[in-house]
């Protein structure tokens, strides 16, 4: 039987978590970094312990989010690993159980995970939500637009209170996006990592008043090391 309790020491949980991911070790260095910068968003690191042995570990975010006509306190599941010699065993059944239970402690409505298996986590009560399309284009397939002059963008390292504002008005209204701080903001953007060229947000303005945002990473991308500008969100 495990023990169900908080992880005191991140070092056993970053070896099992990277191990489990096959992080590459130029990685490890922002992969930790993300670790903590969650723990300072308010996140808790939860394990299940054979003795004082970690046997499996888990991340659980908690967020407000849109859902149908409400914004709910949101359970965000991440990294579920296990440690090589208990896979099988059960330490993840139990963890995620608990899991559960924590949440229902905590006032969460509703879980949200991104599952490696559907099926795996359907067994635990978890349902697909939504689907995510990802669209790849190449430079050759974009066109110009008509500007519009009555329309200035201005680029930020980081959101100022204006566009903090525009985004979460964004996000109560609209399904399965979260309320984020200026300290979210800060947070989640100064952890570079390897293959990290630039991310800004461009505030998009009409007459003194923010009209659009939009979140881009320009990073190099797999063997060829190609250089490519991702966009999540444009609002």
């Amino acid at each position: 039987m495990f023990d169900y309790r908080k992880i005191a020491d991140l070092e056993p949980f970053y070896k099992i978590a990277e191990f489990s991911f096959s992080v590459d070790e130029r990685y490890r260095t922002p992969a930790r970094t993300d670790v903590r910068n969650s723990i300072k968003l308010g996140s808790d690191i939860w394990g299940a312990f054979d003795d004082s042995v970690l046997a499996a570990g888990y991340i659980l975010d908690e967020y407000t989010m849109r859902f149908r006509n409400s914004m709910v306190k949101m359970g965000g599941i991440g990294m579920v690993c296990t440690r090589v010699d208990y896979r099988g065993k059960g330490a993840v059944k139990f963890l995620l159980k608990e899991s559960l239970r924590t949440m229902r402690d905590k006032g969460h409505l509703v879980s949200v995970l991104y599952p490696f298996n559907q099926g795996f986590y359907r067994k635990y009560g978890w349902e697909q939500f939504y689907r995510l399309k990802k669209v790849k284009l190449s430079p050759g397939d974009l066109s110009i637009a008509e500007v519009d002059e009555s329309i200035t963008a201005e680029l930020l390292d980081l959101p100022d209170k204006e566009t903090v504002d525009y985004y979460n008005n964004y996000a109560r209204n609209h399904y399965n996006y979260c309320l984020r701080t200026s300290y979210y903001w800060e947070t989640v953007m100064s952890n570079p990592g390897p293959d990290l060229i630039a991310r800004h947000i461009v505030k998009f303005s009409r007459n003194g008043k923010v009209v659009g945002l939009m979140d881009f990473s320009y990073v190099k991308e797999g063997k060829e090391r190609k250089s490519v500008l991702s966009i999540r969100p444009l609002i």
